[in-house]
């Protein structure tokens, strides 16, 4: 019992300090140790034409970064998609498989938080986006007490031949990411987006509950709502369900 009880308390002395919630989005492991998202969701696109498309998506997903040191960071993803298309009078069912590797550094610049990766992706899905881009994601923000207001800016770079598909994709949102107590936190934004491919502008809000049985797990539920489309004869609606398990070890 003694012996059981020294393991534990050694391997618990052994993960990293967490002065920053792993639920928050400028959380980054330390050398040497890793930190894992497993993600579920599940997505409704309901587009006003004529007739009206209805597409059910259904996705899993898993995020692996490996603290490097000196603020940097190596990431790796993948996840499987299933999509169900259904028109009046016709459906489909296409699946689609997804990986990407990156690396990411967060820095403290003057007081304001700064986080930046960059990943390579490659998809099996070319229909209506790119089969291989590059994603960034910047964020910036500000700790004010148990508050952290943030901006995070999105870039998706398209690499393949295929010149319908060869335009970007921008998104802008703001956010602010607070702990509610020891155990709770809420991550939520409003946000713009840009296609260039289908100029379309897009806006939404999503947020995120997580719950933190201890500080190296983190149990989260989210949502997000988006209206895009280039007029009210052509527009969509976008809904999402999701939730996702962090483990920092």
């Amino acid at each position: 019992m003694i012996k059981t009880f020294l393991t534990a308390s050694l391997l618990l002395t052994c993960l990293p300090a967490m002065a920053t919630p792993i639920s928050s989005p400028f959380y980054q492991p330390t050398m040497g140790h890793f930190l894992s998202k497993t993600s579920a969701s599940y997505t409704k696109n309901k587009i006003k034409t004529t007739p009206t498309t209805r597409s059910y998506h259904r996705s899993l997903g898993e995020e692996v970064t490996l603290g490097l040191g000196s603020g940097f960071a190596a990431l790796i993803a993948g996840d499987l998609n299933w999509t169900r298309q259904k028109q009046e009078i016709s459906f489909s069912t296409p699946h689609a498989s997804a990986y990407g590797a990156g690396l990411q550094g967060q820095w403290n610049l003057g007081g304001i938080l700064t986080n930046l990766s960059v990943l390579y992706h490659q998809s099996t899905n070319v229909n209506f986006e790119a089969r291989r881009k590059i994603k960034t994601n910047l964020y910036l923000g500000k700790e004010l007490d148990k508050m952290t207001p943030y901006l995070h800016l999105t870039g998706n770079f398209p690499l393949n031949a295929r010149a319908e598909f060869n335009d970007p994709l921008y998104r802008g949102e703001t956010g602010v990411f607070q702990s509610v107590n020891d155990k709770m936190t809420l991550d939520t934004a409003l946000y713009l987006q840009y296609d260039k491919n289908a100029k379309e502008r897009s806006y939404g809000i999503r947020g995120e509950w997580s719950y933190l049985p201890t500080n190296w797990i983190a149990i989260s539920l989210n949502g997000e709502w988006q209206a895009r489309g280039k007029s009210h004869k052509r527009k969509t609606y976008h809904q999402l369900l999701g939730t996702k398990i962090t483990f920092s070890f």
